[in-house]
């Protein structure tokens, strides 16, 4: 599985795997802004959430089965897996 996922311009994604749910943090400061989305493998949309300057931003995610996805931010893509609780 993934240890965590950095994103782009130092963004942090984790845990991944996840279970119900998954954290994202700007590295050394700053504020999330724009759109963050969850995609399932056929890339149909699961989740999306307008963030409008967070530090931290948390998605729940526990609706979702187990399996990979995708997070969609910063127009970059990156897998999280789903892990059994």
């Amino acid at each position: 599985g993934f240890v965590g996922t950095k994103v782009g311009g130092g963004i942090r994604v984790y845990p991944n795997p996840f279970v119900d749910r998954v954290f994202m943090r700007l590295m050394g400061g700053g504020f999330l802004i724009g759109e963050v989305t969850v995609y399932d493998v056929s890339g149909r949309e699961l989740i999306s959430k307008r963030l409008y300057g967070s530090r931290r931003v948390v998605l729940d995610l526990r609706n979702l089965v187990v399996g990979i996805y995708f997070l969609s931010y910063g127009g970059e893509v990156y897998p999280l897996s789903r892990a059994r609780r």
